[in-house]
Formats: C-alpha cells, sequence, structure tokens
C-alpha cells in the first residue's frame, strides 16, 4: 500500500489514514485525520471561550431591553410598545447604514 507523510504530526502513514480530497494530485489532504481531529477540537475550545461580539443593531436592541428579559411581561400593551420602539429604532439604524452606503464612492469590479 501507499503511504503519505502527515503535515500535521510527520508521521508517516498509510493513505487510508487521510480523508479522500479532489484538490491534491494524491487524492488525500495533508492532514491524517487523527490531526484534523485534533486541530478541529481545539479550534473548537477556543471558539467557546471566545466572548461572542455582537453587531451594532444586536446592541442597538440590547439597550432597549427587548432581549435582556427585563422587558418580558403578560401585559399586551407594554409589550406591543417595545416593539414599536424597537422597529422605530431599526428603521432609524436603517436609514443611517443607507446614507453611510450612498456616502462611499463605488468601487469598481
Amino acid at each position: 500500500m501507499e503511504t503519505k507523510k502527515c503535515n500535521g504530526c510527520g508521521e508517516t502513514k498509510l493513505l487510508k489514514a487521510f480523508s479522500p480530497s479532489a484538490n491534491n494530485k494524491d487524492g488525500r489532504v495533508g492532514t491524517c485525520m487523527v490531526c484534523l481531529a485534533r486541530y478541529q477540537r481545539e479550534l473548537y475550545v477556543r471558539k467557546i471561550k471566545k466572548p461572542r461580539k455582537f453587531t451594532q443593531n444586536e446592541k442597538d436592541i440590547f439597550k432597549l431591553g427587548v432581549l435582556k428579559g427585563q422587558d418580558r411581561c403578560n401585559d399586551l400593551e407594554k409589550t406591543i410598545t417595545v416593539l414599536q420602539t424597537t422597529i422605530k429604532h431599526m428603521v432609524e439604524v436603517i436609514k443611517q447604514a443607507d446614507q453611510r452606503d450612498a456616502c462611499r464612492p463605488e468601487t469598481p469590479e
């Protein structure tokens, strides 16, 4: 059987230890499945510990308290008022974004 050297651990392994890939000449990826699994596990752990970055629209909605849960109630009128305020604010944010986009020069493709 044919063998290949892993780019991750540097060991020479059988081709069946590597995932198939149509992009490579030999039809296999450069890293063995064990190294690839280790890398994906480490990446997953780093991603979990990393705090999520919110978009400006999400930050604006949080400021209104809609997603914080502090305005959750059974009072229908209060809920409608909060939603109307949220929609008005989101329309303003979209208008501001449109104005910013209109000021930017178009880039030729």
